[in-house]
Protein backbone atom coordinates (compact mmCIF):
# COMPACT_ATOMS: atom_id res chain seq x y z
CA UNK A 1 0.00 0.00 0.00
CA UNK A 2 1.01 3.11 -0.89
CA UNK A 3 1.46 5.61 2.42
CA UNK A 4 0.23 8.71 0.19
CA UNK A 5 -2.90 7.03 -0.33
CA UNK A 6 -5.98 7.33 1.44
CA UNK A 7 -6.75 4.00 1.85
CA UNK A 8 -3.77 3.10 3.08
CA UNK A 9 -4.86 5.36 6.58
CA UNK A 10 -8.30 4.20 6.54
CA UNK A 11 -6.62 0.80 6.95
CA UNK A 12 -4.68 1.91 9.52
CA UNK A 13 -6.56 3.70 11.74
CA UNK A 14 -9.16 0.29 11.07
CA UNK A 15 -6.08 -1.99 12.23
CA UNK A 16 -5.45 0.51 15.56
CA UNK A 17 -9.66 0.26 16.46
CA UNK A 18 -9.16 -3.42 15.76
CA UNK A 19 -6.49 -3.79 18.38
CA UNK A 20 -8.63 -1.95 21.04
CA UNK A 21 -7.50 -3.16 24.55
CA UNK A 22 -11.00 -2.99 25.55
CA UNK A 23 -12.23 -6.27 23.59
CA UNK A 24 -10.73 -8.64 26.48
CA UNK A 25 -9.11 -11.92 27.01
CA UNK A 26 -11.45 -13.81 24.18
CA UNK A 27 -10.00 -15.49 21.27
CA UNK A 28 -11.10 -13.58 18.35
CA UNK A 29 -12.44 -15.69 15.54
CA UNK A 30 -13.24 -14.56 11.85
CA UNK A 31 -16.21 -16.73 10.09
CA UNK A 32 -15.34 -17.08 6.76
CA UNK A 33 -17.77 -17.99 4.00
CA UNK A 34 -18.60 -16.58 0.67
CA UNK A 35 -21.04 -14.00 1.08
CA UNK A 36 -20.61 -13.41 4.65
CA UNK A 37 -24.56 -14.04 4.83
CA UNK A 38 -25.16 -17.73 6.06
CA UNK A 39 -22.39 -20.11 6.73
CA UNK A 40 -19.98 -17.30 8.47
CA UNK A 41 -22.54 -15.72 10.34
CA UNK A 42 -23.78 -18.81 11.65
CA UNK A 43 -20.07 -19.90 12.84
CA UNK A 44 -19.82 -16.60 14.11
CA UNK A 45 -22.73 -16.70 16.28
CA UNK A 46 -22.45 -20.58 16.77
CA UNK A 47 -18.72 -19.80 18.07
CA UNK A 48 -20.20 -16.59 20.21
CA UNK A 49 -21.69 -18.56 22.37
CA UNK A 50 -21.57 -21.24 25.07
CA UNK A 51 -18.90 -23.16 25.29
CA UNK A 52 -16.89 -21.04 23.32
CA UNK A 53 -17.39 -17.90 23.87
CA UNK A 54 -15.20 -16.02 21.57
CA UNK A 55 -15.25 -12.50 19.95
CA UNK A 56 -16.32 -13.23 16.38
CA UNK A 57 -16.72 -11.36 13.26
CA UNK A 58 -18.26 -12.56 9.82
CA UNK A 59 -16.74 -11.66 6.25
CA UNK A 60 -17.37 -13.16 2.85
CA UNK A 61 -14.43 -14.20 0.08
CA UNK A 62 -17.12 -12.99 -3.32
CA UNK A 63 -16.21 -8.89 -3.83
CA UNK A 64 -19.58 -9.43 -6.04
CA UNK A 65 -21.98 -10.29 -3.44
CA UNK A 66 -20.60 -9.78 0.22
CA UNK A 67 -21.96 -7.64 2.77
CA UNK A 68 -18.23 -7.46 4.75
CA UNK A 69 -15.44 -8.22 2.23
CA UNK A 70 -12.27 -10.08 3.64
CA UNK A 71 -9.44 -7.84 4.41
CA UNK A 72 -6.19 -7.06 5.64
CA UNK A 73 -7.68 -5.47 8.84
CA UNK A 74 -9.98 -8.34 9.63
CA UNK A 75 -7.41 -10.90 8.89
CA UNK A 76 -4.59 -9.12 11.25
CA UNK A 77 -7.79 -8.75 13.95
CA UNK A 78 -8.28 -12.45 14.00
CA UNK A 79 -6.47 -14.63 16.23
CA UNK A 80 -8.02 -17.53 14.57
CA UNK A 81 -9.84 -17.99 11.05
CA UNK A 82 -12.49 -20.36 10.31
CA UNK A 83 -13.68 -21.17 6.85
CA UNK A 84 -16.59 -22.99 5.33
CA UNK A 85 -15.05 -24.53 3.08
CA UNK A 86 -11.94 -25.45 1.07
CA UNK A 87 -12.18 -22.60 -1.25
CA UNK A 88 -12.51 -20.05 0.93
CA UNK A 89 -9.41 -21.59 3.07
CA UNK A 90 -7.18 -21.23 -0.34
CA UNK A 91 -8.43 -17.53 -0.53
CA UNK A 92 -7.59 -16.84 3.25
CA UNK A 93 -4.23 -18.77 2.75
CA UNK A 94 -3.19 -16.48 -0.21
CA UNK A 95 -4.64 -13.06 1.51
CA UNK A 96 -2.75 -14.12 4.60
CA UNK A 97 0.35 -14.79 2.32
CA UNK A 98 -0.20 -11.43 0.28
CA UNK A 99 0.25 -9.29 4.04
CA UNK A 100 3.37 -11.58 5.39
CA UNK A 101 1.31 -13.42 8.03
CA UNK A 102 2.75 -17.05 7.91
CA UNK A 103 1.71 -18.39 11.24
CA UNK A 104 -1.83 -17.82 12.14
CA UNK A 105 -4.71 -21.01 12.40
CA UNK A 106 -6.99 -21.54 9.77
CA UNK A 107 -9.72 -24.20 10.28
CA UNK A 108 -11.59 -25.61 7.15
CA UNK A 109 -14.71 -26.81 8.41
CA UNK A 110 -15.99 -28.48 5.08
CA UNK A 111 -19.81 -26.95 5.11
CA UNK A 112 -21.97 -27.68 2.36
CA UNK A 113 -23.83 -24.12 1.33
CA UNK A 114 -26.98 -26.05 1.71
CA UNK A 115 -28.72 -24.34 5.09
CA UNK A 116 -30.38 -21.14 6.00
CA UNK A 117 -28.44 -19.03 8.42
CA UNK A 118 -28.80 -20.16 11.69
CA UNK A 119 -30.47 -23.37 10.76
CA UNK A 120 -29.92 -26.44 13.40
CA UNK A 121 -28.32 -29.00 11.67
CA UNK A 122 -25.83 -25.96 10.27
CA UNK A 123 -25.54 -25.51 13.95
CA UNK A 124 -24.71 -28.80 15.06
CA UNK A 125 -22.20 -29.54 12.28
CA UNK A 126 -19.94 -26.20 13.12
CA UNK A 127 -20.05 -27.78 16.83
CA UNK A 128 -19.35 -31.13 16.03
CA UNK A 129 -16.41 -30.10 13.00
CA UNK A 130 -15.38 -27.22 15.79
CA UNK A 131 -14.79 -29.92 18.47
CA UNK A 132 -12.91 -32.10 16.47
CA UNK A 133 -10.27 -29.76 15.38
CA UNK A 134 -10.26 -28.56 19.13
CA UNK A 135 -9.22 -32.44 19.81
CA UNK A 136 -7.01 -32.22 17.45
CA UNK A 137 -8.50 -34.61 14.84
CA UNK A 138 -8.72 -34.31 11.43
CA UNK A 139 -11.77 -32.42 10.84
CA UNK A 140 -13.79 -34.88 8.76
CA UNK A 141 -16.96 -34.77 6.20
CA UNK A 142 -19.19 -37.98 6.40
CA UNK A 143 -22.57 -38.58 5.08
CA UNK A 144 -24.01 -39.57 8.95
CA UNK A 145 -23.42 -35.55 9.62
CA UNK A 146 -26.24 -35.09 7.31
CA UNK A 147 -28.66 -37.29 8.40
CA UNK A 148 -28.88 -36.23 12.35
Amino acid sequence: MDPNDDIYWQTQERIGNASNKYQGKYKRVLAVCSGGLLRSPTIAHTLAGDPYNYNTRSVGTNSDYALNLIDQVMLEWADEIVCADTEHEVTVKMKLLDIGITRKPVINLKLPDVYPYRDRKLVHLIKKRYDQYLAGQTVTETDEDYDE
